[in-house]
């Protein structure tokens, strides 16, 4: 369940255990006037099941897309179906993204990265077993995927995927069908860690409130400065992740950036904030709340 910027609810269609709801299998909450209305589009929808999906970055375009699923009663082999929705739009409605490289996948876990792509780790074919060992990053600028390299450790079930400050991944967990419980801890780091000087923020207030201008001292030619929630994931989505662009001017290593003023965009609490150069390399975040 996605919180929208116009207040709504969306329901992506992924779920835990079994099938989908009956419908399409995706849903428009208004639970100010309890009404629901069903969302087209969704392919396979009660092959959804431990599906990921995210929020796009940056959230103000409403963008949700839902990476895979299996059937965990059925136990059926997991699709890479990759599904795309608009809810800006009047009449919103999936539309098919292109396939997730490689064989179908349950437990996957979708993680929006800082340079504004998002990660896909981890999966199984089959309910807490048959691990695939297999990673790619999304571009949204080109609705596309890149392979990368995998995980060495197979996760599925009750596996996650955090974002951590430095814009490294750390990925764990896994309960496989023998009730095991992986205690490993890897660490992902994404291919701008390694492209150059990163810019840096080396001054940067400590909260902001709604509409208001934050004054940032950088390093670097910077194009765009955003908020990223702190992750808080189970069974592959975490629902309050989101990237919120933050409307900026630049004047030497001086960034002025306005904080929304929609707490629906960007509900209250404590946010990485980060910049990005004209290279599309990511700042370290610093921390800021958000009242």
């Amino acid at each position: 369940m996605y919180l929208m910027q116009d207040g709504r609810m969306f329901y992506s269609g992924g779920h835990t255990f079994g099938n989908g709801l009956p419908g399409t299998g995706a849903s428009l909450y208004n639970w100010q006037t309890a009404q629901i209305w069903d969302v087209p589009g969704l392919r396979q929808k009660d092959m959804r099941d431990q599906a990921g999906s995210v929020l796009l970055g940056p959230a103000q375009d409403q963008k949700v897309m839902i990476v895979g699923g299996g059937n965990t009663d059925g136990n059926v082999a997991a699709i890479n179906l990759v599904d795309i929705i608009d809810l800006k739009q009047p009449n919103p409605g999936y539309v098919p993204g292109p396939d997730l490289p490689g064989p179908g996948k349950t437990y996957v876990n979708l993680l929006n990265l800082p340079d504004r792509t998002v990660l896909a780790a981890n999966g199984a074919r089959y309910n807490r077993s048959d691990n695939v060992m297999t990673a790619a990053i999304y571009q949204p600028a080109t609705n596309s995927w890149t392979s990368i390299g995998a995980d060495p450790v197979g996760r599925n079930y009750h596996s996650s995927a955090i974002l951590l400050p430095d814009g490294r991944v750390a990925v764990l967990g896994s309960n496989p069908l023998d009730n095991s419980y992986d205690t490993r801890i890897s660490v992902y780091s994404p291919r701008y860690m390694f492209n150059g000087t990163r810019p840096t923020i080396t001054a940067a207030p400590g909260s902001a409130k709604y509409g208001q201008q934050m004054t940032l001292q950088t390093t670097g030619t910077i194009k765009a400065a955003q908020l990223m929630s702190p992750m808080s994931a189970t069974h592959q989505t975490d629902t309050n992740a989101r990237l919120v662009d933050l409307p900026m001017t630049t004047s030497g290593g001086t960034v002025s950036a306005t904080v929304p003023g929609n707490p629906n965009l960007l509900p209250p609490g404590p946010y990485m904030l980060t910049v990005l150069d004209t290279n599309n390399l990511p700042s370290i975040a610093k921390w800021v709340w958000i009242s």
